[in-house]
């Protein structure tokens, strides 16, 4: 994220008056300003810089963030949107705050004839899956955050910031956020009930309300952030910032590697290192080398792989759970195991990541 906030950071500089560098920026940055409909960044980075209204935020309420989106370039489909490295940055009363936002994956198909938004645990991500055509806006992302001390009035800048990619080529995407104060909320996503697109007859949700609406909590919306409470329950919008997310491979493979040793330290060799899928189903044993190292070639990405170590002598290590994501590799997934003379015969030794 300092990488992204280094890259991004002749943005924010421009708002206060100093030299744009950037050479992918043509105008000066102006976060006020609501008309940003044409700046496409081809980087597949993008960051958008608003501010919050008049209104203080009590102590103990929760803000939600929300992003929402239009998309070009499509075609026939289907067409897949991952948004990575998402964080929201701003300052209150001296405190510096960074909001961590879940990784957003949008799925487009012509299978898809009611969208939906679901919150999957196992990817921590917002999976997100539409139709190949609809109107208005549709939801990217968002998180929830509490305000423990409060917030104060006319926040400036308040900053998301992302990273976005997708399968195809031409895809474009304009988005902006928002943000509404809730006076009782969820940290279970899955429990806010979020609306995927304005569409009163594209979801489960027949009604007028903005994509990115916690339908399960309006009654508790009031004023604050970039909301005036009553219906307003994503806030008012941002200006709108185009990018052209990143083309990458979804299904490219990665690797798995880690390192044995026991309770001394000592590498073992001849470990047996067991790959399993989801559902529970061997994708892949190796054994560790003389040095104690092991690896996993070409494995498909993925969540919710479980890795196991064993060894005849030694107390079977507890397991390690992992993500794999398109084309990177999971590496240090360390075990350590303990001797069962050493141990005593006890109930086994810990796996270590």
């Amino acid at each position: 994220m300092q990488k992204l906030l280094h890259i991004l950071l002749p943005h924010l500089r421009a708002r206060r008056g100093e030299t744009n560098t950037a050479k992918t920026i043509r105008r000066t940055w102006r976060p006020m300003l609501e008309s940003l409909e044409d700046r496409t960044v081809p980087t597949g980075m993008s960051a958008i810089a608003s501010n919050f209204n008049g209104t203080a935020i009590p102590a103990g309420d929760s803000v939600w963030f929300n992003a929402a989106f239009k998309a070009s370039g499509l075609g026939t489909g289907p067409v897949s949107i991952h948004v990575t490295h998402q964080e929201i940055d701003f300052s209150s009363n001296g405190v510096d705050y960074s909001v961590k936002v879940p990784d957003s994956i949008v799925n487009f198909s012509n299978a898809n004839t009611v969208a939906s938004t679901s919150f999957d645990a196992g990817q921590k991500a917002w999976v997100t899956n539409l139709p190949m055509s609809w109107s208005g806006n549709a939801f990217l992302g968002g998180a929830t955050f509490v305000a423990d001390n409060g917030l104060a009035k006319g926040i400036n800048p308040v900053t998301w910031v992302g990273s976005f990619e997708t399968d195809t080529p031409g895809v474009k995407l304009n988005w902006q956020w928002g943000a509404a104060v809730y006076t009782h909320f969820s940290s279970d996503y899955n429990s806010l009930n979020v609306k995927p697109l304005d569409s009163n007859s594209a979801t489960v949700y027949h009604n007028s309300d903005h994509a990115g609406t916690p339908e399960a909590f309006k009654p508790f919306v009031i004023g604050g952030a970039r909301g005036g409470g009553g219906s307003n329950w994503t806030g008012s919008y941002s200006g709108t910032a185009g990018v052209t997310p990143t083309v990458v491979d979804f299904h490219a493979p990665g690797e798995i590697s880690g390192h044995v040793v026991d309770n001394t330290g000592a590498a073992l060799a001849g470990v047996t290192i067991t790959l399993s899928d989801a559902t529970g189903t061997i994708v892949g044993q190796v054994t560790t080398d003389d040095h104690g190292y092991y690896l996993f070639a070409d494995v498909a990405p993925g969540s919710g792989y479980t890795l196991s170590a064993s060894l005849d002598g030694y107390d079977s290590s507890s397991d390690l759970s992992m993500t794999l994501t398109s084309g990177e590799n999971a590496t240090d997934l360390d075990f350590t195991l303990t001797s069962i003379d050493q141990s005593g015969g006890g109930d086994g030794g810990g796996g270590q990541s």
